[in-house]
């Protein structure tokens, strides 16, 4: 859990109970690139977590691609391993 504080230090955590008696009009508002973290299960937010220490942009980018993508477990560790975030934008194309 620490970790998950460090990556996302506005992200608001509530127990379920207090989370069904919050309504919309007193609940602080999350950006929505603290909202997507909550979207994925904890399996895939444990991953991210420890393979992207430190750089929160670069979890968001996983968490992103996830959400987008589908990504089982196993997919979203190939994508870590093959350093994907890195990758991305590096292609040279011809127009």
């Amino acid at each position: 859990m620490r970790y998950f504080y460090e990556m996302y230090p506005d992200a608001v955590i509530c127990p379920q109970v207090e989370d069904e008696l919050i309504t919309d009009a007193n609940h602080p508002q999350l950006g929505d690139d603290l909202q997507i973290i909550f979207r994925i299960p904890w399996g895939h937010n444990k991953i991210i977590l420890d393979k992207c220490k430190g750089n929160s942009a670069k979890a968001l980018f996983y968490i992103r691609k996830t959400i987008e993508n589908n990504w089982s477990r196993d997919v979203l560790l190939n994508f870590l391993g093959t350093d994907l975030y890195e990758r991305q934008g590096k292609c040279l194309s011809y127009q």
